[in-house]
């Protein structure tokens, strides 16, 4: 197998650090949607925590494939089927939900510009990573399977499967953050006033 590129070792981390900034952003500032009365307002967060807890639900079934066999084979089967990077279209589903939750659209928008950005690499590396290791399968996958938007029509599930309870158990543990940070976030909404936050911008 080959050796992971610059983006795709470090995607955690940056897509972290990424994460500790929006919400040090989000912290020193008020959203202007917070106080409104309108409709849309109210109808932020709930969406923000539906998208959050889809995004969770979904990473969760990619893991159910790719635990324990990621490295090992091709993966297209069942999620991998629809698209080539479902881990990557519901982790986007899952931020944007919790970047939601902050009540914003800015906020929302740097997320959707800073996903875009960066995972253009990172999935353009590990394409070439897949193209090294599997060769002419993963040629004809990818003329079979779309890059990113799900294509239900091209859809297959095996009826049994084997995982690494371990890898499927840690991934459990790497969703549950989509749903503790949306719950977190909507929390710090009502929390600005008792910890005193400084309020240096206000954020359409």
């Amino acid at each position: 197998m080959s050796k992971q590129p610059f983006f795709s070792r470090w995607r955690i981390w940056i897509t972290r650090l990424f994460c500790v900034a929006i919400v040090g952003l989000f912290l020193v500032s008020l959203p202007a949607w917070h106080d409104q009365e309108s409709l849309m307002a109210h109808l932020i967060t709930p969406l923000g925590l539906i998208l959050a807890s889809i995004g969770a639900i979904g990473r969760l079934w990619c893991s159910s494939y790719a635990a324990g066999n990621k490295n090992a084979r091709l993966l297209r089967e069942g999620p991998y089927s629809l698209t080539r990077n479902p881990l990557y279209g519901f982790s986007f589903l899952g931020g944007l939900g919790v970047a939601i939750t902050t009540e914003t659209f800015t906020i929302p928008a740097l997320f959707v510009a800073g996903f875009a950005l960066y995972y253009h690499f990172v999935i353009t590396e590990e394409e070439k990573r897949l193209q090294v290791d599997h060769g002419e399968d993963y040629a004809t996958y990818q003329v079979m399977v779309p890059r990113f938007i799900p294509r239900t029509t091209a859809y297959v599930e095996p009826q049994r499967w084997e995982i690494s309870p371990s890898a499927l158990r840690r991934s459990m543990g790497e969703v549950i953050w989509f749903v503790i940070a949306a719950v977190s976030i909507h929390a710090l909404h009502d929390l600005r006033g008792v910890l005193s936050l400084p309020t240096l911008l206000v954020l359409p």
